[in-house]
């Protein structure tokens, strides 16, 4: 087994506790120190191995580990390293998208982006080249309106555990004929996609209903943010964003004269709005308003902007 964070732990786990199944070696990266102290501890992987007596490896010494385990397969799931294509005999991998669309790292935070309907999990043969080996199993899963990084991941890992042990078995009893992919239909994501400059937001030239999405995407990390207003632009203070909503003033009558008839509606792209213990800003399409709801201003802890509201100025 192949695999690194905590998606890679529930999938260790479903297998390890299958009596089906057999792990006899774990390849996963190096414990890392963490906190202001930079204390080593060790991740969750290797403490379960350690518990589970699995021998495990962390060093990429791939042929010490063809050497020293008798294996049948391997099953890669997040490890974030590359892996040699002469070790990938009988290798299997689980990503999170329907393949061959969002090939890469990030295919999750990317669905929820570019405002996909449906995204799934795909099991398949892994290959030195990116994402492209042939497909052994897909499912299908929808994309809620609510859906966060987070929430969407965790469902899919859910799902993955459910159907993983049974498609291995197949595998292996020559039940799947493998269907290759059509490279006409590929597409990539990248590490570089998620980045913390590209989650700054831009109200002047993004359109709401991507920034919303950018906030549900990116999500634990590295988190949609904005700067607020302020008469030195270098000095102004940036508000991260982790919840927030939509507001069609067309919808929303009362709303709207209300703010109309105090003259908060400047119809300027970026303008923020206070209103009562609620926070609005303006966006590029006209009467539609972007709501931040759960935010953390630069210097103070995460709260709901109804506890920050005093303190913005606009």
């Amino acid at each position: 087994f192949i695999g690194s964070n905590w998606e890679a732990l529930e999938t260790l786990s479903v297998l390890n506790s299958d009596n089906r199944f057999s792990i006899v070696g774990v390849l996963t990266q190096p414990s890392k120190p963490v906190g202001r102290e930079q204390i080593v501890k060790s991740t969750d992987i290797i403490a379960y191995c350690k518990n589970e007596s699995i021998p495990f490896y962390t060093d990429k010494n791939f042929k010490q580990i063809e050497k020293e385990l008798d294996y049948d397969l391997i099953l890669c799931k997040s490890y974030g390293e590359m892996i040699p294509g002469w070790f990938l005999k009988n290798a299997l991998n689980v990503h999170y998208s329907l393949l061959p669309k969002y090939r890469g790292a990030v295919p999750i935070q990317k669905a929820i982006i570019d405002g996909e309907e449906r995204t799934g999990i795909s099991i398949i043969k892994m290959t030195d080249k990116l994402d492209s080996g042939d497909i052994l199993f897909q499912r299908e899963e929808r994309i809620l309106p609510t859906d966060t990084n987070i929430t969407l991941r965790k469902r899919l890992v859910k799902i993955s555990g459910k159907v993983l042990p049974e498609v291995i078995l197949d595998w292996e009893s020559k039940k799947i004929v493998p269907i290759k992919q059509d490279e006409s239909k590929a597409t990539y994501c990248y590490k570089d996609d998620v980045s913390k400059e590209k989650a700054f937001i831009d109200f002047r030239r993004v359109d709401p209903y991507l920034t919303e999405r950018m906030v549900r995407a990116l999500l634990p990390w590295p988190v949609a943010w904005c700067k607020l207003p302020g008469d030195i632009p270098d000095n102004r203070k940036r508000m991260r964003i982790f919840a927030s909503n939509i507001l069609d003033l067309d919808e929303e009558s009362t709303l709207f004269s209300t703010l109309k008839e105090e003259n908060l509606i400047k119809n300027l792209p970026g303008n923020y709005i206070k209103y009562k213990s609620r926070l609005f800003i303006e966006s590029i399409v006209p009467n539609v308003l972007f709501e931040p709801t759960d935010i953390q201003i630069e210097g103070k802890r995460r709260m709901h902007v109804s506890e920050a509201i005093n303190g913005i100025r606009v």
